[in-house]
């Protein structure tokens, strides 16, 4: 009998240890024990005034986007799209203020893709679509937030976050119609905190994987073209994200409704070639930009944006890795070259 309960405690201890193994293994895999690539993005040149005197200056630039040779930059101060050539000349104007086609009212976000703009007009609670040239295509009502930003697939439907809905990721065709909804909501204890603190941030590969990226929580989630879940990873063990994390967490635990606002992790996701790229909402000057590999989330690389007293709120890669973007504090458009890409 004595020998029976000595072989069952050891058939325990022996699964314990596969099963913690088996936990640590894949920690370890989750959690590259490897330094990530370290890759430096120096800004050399930044822009101010627009190259023509009655285009006057950039006021609270939100986003951009590449596309082709162009930079298509949110001018949500002055409620415009400005056009650019990356050699930041030949600057155009789309829109202005107003409600009616193709004017906005404190714009947040663009996309550029398959030849048409897809603009997030938040003042208007409507996504506005656009040909290159600036005219009006159609529109549809959005319920829209000022950090929202908004994706596009390959069959230009849109994604956005579903926060006031049961579902985290609406699916829009260009018509309005929604196609689908998926991505469950994080559940808090506190139902107040519910809507604010599932806010996300939205991208899409080309293979059209949707990529959601919490704004408070440390958390990625990639879902496939159909919304099913394919991995989640956390990344709180990030020192970049971590530090950010406790001073959410020492903020949250004023008392009074502060807690129940909604202070971001990361300021921006873009995907680019086999990469998610995050900008965390750091204080630092040297902003950083992590780097996670889309089959497995893990991160591969750091990149450090020297940014020379700039505060970057957006950017965008281009396929050389000439890093744009914009500084909604000192409103400029920049652009920061890399090992990788081209000096001017």
């Amino acid at each position: 009998m004595d020998q029976q309960i000595v072989r069952r405690v050891g058939v325990i201890l022996v699964l314990s240890i596969l099963v913690i193994a088996t936990v640590v293994l894949f920690s370890v895999y989750r959690r590259p024990t490897y330094e990530p690539e370290t890759v430096r993005f120096v800004v050399r040149e930044t822009q101010e005034r627009l190259g023509r005197d009655e285009l006057g200056l950039l006021y609270k630039p939100h986003s951009l986007a590449i596309y082709k040779d162009e930079i298509f930059i949110v001018d949500r101060g002055n409620h415009r799209i400005v056009v650019l050539q990356k050699d930041g000349v030949g600057a155009r104007v789309l829109g202005k203020r107003g409600k009616g086609p193709a004017e906005f009212t404190n714009p947040t976000n663009i996309r550029v893709k398959n030849g048409k703009i897809f603009v997030a007009d938040e003042g208007n609670q409507r996504i506005q679509i656009l040909t290159l040239e600036g005219e009006y295509l159609h529109s549809f009502n959005a319920r829209l937030f000022s950090f929202m930003n908004i994706a596009v697939n390959s069959n230009n439907h849109i994604f956005l976050n579903g926060y006031q809905t049961d579902d985290l990721v609406l699916e829009f065709d260009e018509s309005g119609r929604r196609v689908n909804a998926f991505g469950s909501h994080v559940a808090f204890d506190d139902p107040r905190m519910q809507k604010a603190k599932n806010a996300i941030l939205l991208e899409v590969d080309e293979h059209d994987n949707v990529y959601s990226i919490f704004y408070e929580l440390p958390l990625i989630r990639k879902y496939n073209s159909g919304g099913k879940l394919v991995w989640e990873e956390d990344i709180s063990w990030i020192p970049e994200i971590r530090d950010r994390k406790r001073e959410i967490d020492d903020l949250n635990k004023q008392e009074g409704m502060a807690k129940y606002n909604l202070y971001s992790l990361v300021l921006q996701v873009q995907y680019d070639a086999g990469l998610l790229h995050l900008l965390p909402s750091t204080r630092l000057e040297n902003q950083p930009i992590l780097s996670f590999g889309v089959g497995d989330g893990v991160l591969y690389r750091k990149g450090i944006l020297e940014t020379k007293g700039n505060i970057v709120f957006s950017f965008q890669l281009d396929e050389e890795g000439t890093l744009y973007f914009v500084d909604n504090i000192a409103n400029v458009v920049g652009k920061a070259f890399s090992s990788r890409s081209p000096t001017p």
